[in-house]
């Protein structure tokens, strides 16, 4: 009687061959193939990472430069996060092509100083994008419609209503340009839209973006920060495959680090400017990276007891006008 060989599968993933000979039965199992691999992905300047035959790596946690963290996202897009600090800057992204983990990472000391901004901003002509791993300038093409969680806003003792004012502000700083170097330029790809109250709270912690982003709305919330330099946190979602269309930027405003709608007087230099931190990160939300010139919005450090960062500076500006000509 010639054998026959039959595979069949049963409960808990295992393949067992049976071999089927003269009346004998033989029953072995096929060889487990190995665990998909969970651990976290270290980041470094520049890293690709193959994904495992069989496996999935969405959610996969990485680990950046200052315990920054995010999470690989669907095949075909890609997650980014920028924080800034008192003492400098942490930038990570993330992007899944399907068939690996593509990731980059930066960090930029950077010095706070509590001195008035000065006309420099207006001569200083220093800025950078975001991009993806082929270099496409990360920029929108849509509308930017996003949300405030109300309810957050207690936790950093600001009223709703101060604090919905703003962010509103500070997202119109950006996007049409608020700025003193007499400058008339406009941003007519860059519109901001809010939508009101959310129920949602943005997906970002203290340590960068949570594996629920992004969720499909662009949320800002106030919370809890571990990190005593944080003042901000945004992470942005973009397509892979888009040539760098954003599609989703949540906001972390730090609630325990003095952040204030207004400033009180005196003001002992340790309370920061809720419109000018927020200015900041709506600068990273429509693109751009941080910069080196001091007396820039996207400087990455806040000076403390001023309202400077309320308008942009001149390569800022700069910046803004290359990627919404």
């Amino acid at each position: 009687m010639p054998m026959r060989r039959a595979a069949v599968p049963v409960l808990g993933g295992v393949l067992l061959v049976v071999s089927l000979l003269a009346g004998s039965t033989t029953v072995r199992a096929a060889p487990a193939r190995p665990a998909c691999p969970v651990a976290p992905l270290l980041a470094s300047a520049a890293r690709t990472v193959p994904t495992a035959a069989g496996c999935s790596a969405v959610g996969r946690a990485v680990a950046g430069p200052g315990g920054l963290i995010a999470h690989v996202p669907a095949a075909g897009y890609g997650v980014g996060v920028s924080r800034p600090a008192a003492t400098g800057a942490q930038v990570m992204t993330v992007e899944n092509t399907g068939r690996a983990v593509v990731i980059a990472s930066s960090s930029t000391p950077a010095s706070a100083s509590a001195a008035p901004r000065t006309a420099a901003a207006c001569s200083e002509y220093q800025y950078a994008f975001e991009t993806d791993r082929q270099g496409h300038r990360l920029a929108w093409h849509s509308v930017l419609r996003w949300y405030l969680t109300y309810a957050t806003s207690a936790r950093a003792g600001i009223v709703t209503a101060h604090a919905v004012a703003a962010l509103r502000a500070a997202n119109r700083n950006v996007t049409t340009d608020n700025n003193d170097c007499g400058s008339t330029a406009r941003f007519p790809g860059a519109v901001g839209s809010f939508q009101g109250n959310t129920s949602r709270y943005s997906n970002v912690d203290s340590r960068g973006c949570t594996s629920k982003f992004p969720d499909g709305q662009s949320t800002i919330s106030f919370g809890g920060v571990a990190s005593g330099t944080t003042l901000g946190t945004t992470c942005f979602a973009f397509r892979t495959s888009g040539a760098g269309h954003m599609i989703e930027a949540d906001i972390l405003i730090a609630s325990n680090r003095n952040v204030y709608a207004n400033l009180p007087s005196p003001c002992g230099y340790r309370y920061f400017d809720l419109q000018s931190v927020a200015t900041h990160e709506w600068g990273h939300a429509y693109g751009l990276a941080h910069s080196g010139g001091r007396d820039l919005t996207m400087y990455p450090a806040a000076r403390a007891c001023n309202y400077s960062m309320r308008t942009l500076g001149r390569g800022d500006i700069t910046g803004l006008s290359t990627l919404y000509p």
